[in-house]
Order: C-alpha cells, then sequence, then structure tokens
C-alpha cells in the first residue's frame, strides 16, 4: 500500500524498486560488514573474524590507492602472500617473523 497526502490508499504491484539514495557508507564497509556477518552466522569464532577484517582491509587499500587494476592486482597477490607467510610462521612458532 502507498499512503498518498490526501489519506488515500492505492494497492500496487511492484516487481522491483530503485533506491534513489545511496547506502550512507562506502561499498568497502558494505563488503566487510557483510563478510562479518557471514562469518558468524557460519559459526566462525570473534578472533578469526577479526583477523580476516584486518587482512581485507589491507587489501582493500592496496586496491583503493592502484588505479591500473592489473599492477593492483599484482600488489594485493603479493601482500596476501606476505600475510599468509606471517600467519602460517604465527601458528607455528607462537611469534611473528
Amino acid at each position: 500500500m502507498i499512503n498518498c497526502a490526501n489519506s488515500c490508499c492505492i494497492a500496487v504491484r511492484c516487481r522491483f524498486i530503485v533506491s534513489l539514495a545511496g547506502p550512507g557508507v562506502t561499498g568497502q564497509q558494505i563488503i566487510i560488514r557483510q563478510s562479518q556477518d557471514i562469518g558468524r552466522i557460519s559459526g566462525e569464532k570473534e578472533s578469526d573474524i577479526k583477523e580476516s577484517t584486518e587482512t581485507n582491509k589491507k587489501l582493500y587499500a592496496i586496491l583503493r590507492k592502484e588505479k591500473d587494476n592489473k599492477k593492483a592486482e599484482i600488489k594485493i597477490l603479493a601482500r596476501y602472500r606476505e600475510i599468509w607467510k606471517e600467519k602460517n610462521f604465527q601458528r607455528r612458532y607462537g611469534k611473528s617473523c
């Protein structure tokens, strides 16, 4: 039902709605929140969700700074490898590299 200014009601069948207003937050914030929500619903530990969020923020920072997509891809993969090595080292030895 749509309420009109003159208080009459009209039944309308609608297949889709177009939002003319943005969400009020950045796309990065939306993606991070969605990832966190999915992690919680999936039963992940909060510490793992926090770790994943921090990793994603580092990778998104590269994407925001680098305008060339191919260069961004190379930098993101390199940074992810560094993060992965650091995590594995910490799990194995209990300290940073």
